[in-house]
């Protein structure tokens, strides 16, 4: 959930990985005891996500689903995509405080010094993030 996933991606992600055959919708919704809009949405977002890969039609023509073997691959992308998007949010919001004025930032009981000193920070965590996706 805190890289933006929903309880239901991680249930069925976690049915899918523990399959030793590859499984389709119909198995997850009878097994998981889930509409068809529920299952069909969610292995939606995780193939969009990379995180279940289509597997061979089955028997019955349906499309069967595996888990990505490459989780590391997965986790990389998960943070390279919302982790990025986050640290740019939160610094879209803090940089409305530069547009503020001294009498602004007095009604609002704001420190100029911490503004700077939580902005000197949050530059430290972007090239921190900057640096593990490089790495990664």
């Amino acid at each position: 959930e805190y890289w933006g996933f929903k309880k239901i991606h991680g249930k069925i992600w976690l049915h899918v990985y523990l399959s030793n055959i590859p499984i389709d919708a119909q198995g997850l919704m009878s097994r998981m005891r889930i509409s068809k809009a529920l299952a069909s949405m969610s292995l939606n977002e995780l193939l969009e996500h990379e995180v279940l890969i289509r597997g061979p039609l089955s028997e019955s023509g349906t499309r069967t689903y595996l888990s990505n073997p490459e989780i590391t691959n997965v986790i990389k992308k998960i943070i390279r995509s919302r982790e990025k998007v986050m640290m740019n949010k939160i610094q879209s919001a803090f940089q409305s405080l530069n547009g503020l004025s001294a009498k602004e930032l007095e009604e609002h009981y704001l420190d100029l010094k911490q503004i700077k000193k939580m902005s000197a920070l949050m530059k430290k965590g972007n090239k921190l993030l900057e640096a593990v996706m490089k790495i990664i």
